[in-house]
């Protein structure tokens, strides 16, 4: 089966050593989107220390891969790179990609080993 996420991002703060507790996914199509938000909104999560929490799941006002691109900057990219913390990329496969390779062949960064991304 067609992997339907193509791009999954959990912000981090910095100050506070942590993600912020919520996550960015980009689905291939519409229907990837509306299936997800039907099988997993509302539903429960373990949460660390044994609390639950209820997932929300709703529309981000940024739609689409290059769209979520010009979130980040060189900068950005530079600490979250030093933190592990890049966003994800999935082929159709769900093999995950390189993130600082797609992150040039989007733009947000440099290509500065001159390879073809």
């Amino acid at each position: 089966e067609e992997c339907g996420i193509d791009f999954l991002f959990m912000p981090y703060s910095f100050k506070a050593g942590r993600s912020l507790g919520y996550a960015f996914l980009n689905f291939r199509a519409p229907d990837f989107a509306s299936r997800f938000k039907k099988n997993w909104h509302r539903q429960y999560l373990r949460a660390h220390g044994g609390r639950t929490k209820r997932l929300d799941v709703t529309e981000a006002t940024v739609q689409g891969v290059g769209a979520n691109m010009q979130q980040f900057n060189k900068k950005n990219v530079g600490r979250l790179q030093r933190t592990n913390m890049l966003p994800i990329f999935l082929d159709e496969t769900a093999k995950r990609l390189d993130p600082v390779q797609e992150l040039c062949r989007h733009g947000v960064l440099p290509n500065t080993h001159g390879d073809q991304v």
